[in-house]
């Protein structure tokens, strides 16, 4: 069971702070996916606040299978 604070940002402007608790995997993959709906939303984007978390997601991304990170990018298989 993991806290992790994460911020909402709006170019340059940080706009929020929220924390996140549970699974760690959880957490990392809902900010992978909210950073992923959006994409094109002009330089909006979510950040794991502190850094050593931010490692550790960085970390987690870095161990997923490719196809388990093209699924998760495309939606399982479902290209927009």
């Amino acid at each position: 069971m993991s806290d992790i604070l994460i911020e909402y940002w709006d170019d340059k402007k940080l706009i929020g702070t929220f924390k996140k608790s549970g699974d760690e995997n959880k957490i990392f993959r809902d900010v992978y996916n909210k950073n992923r709906e959006l994409r094109y939303c002009d330089r909006s984007y979510f950040k794991i606040k502190n850094e050593e978390d931010q490692q550790r997601y960085f970390e987690w991304i870095n161990k997923l299978s490719r196809q388990t990170r093209f699924d998760m990018y495309y939606g399982n298989d479902e290209v927009e």
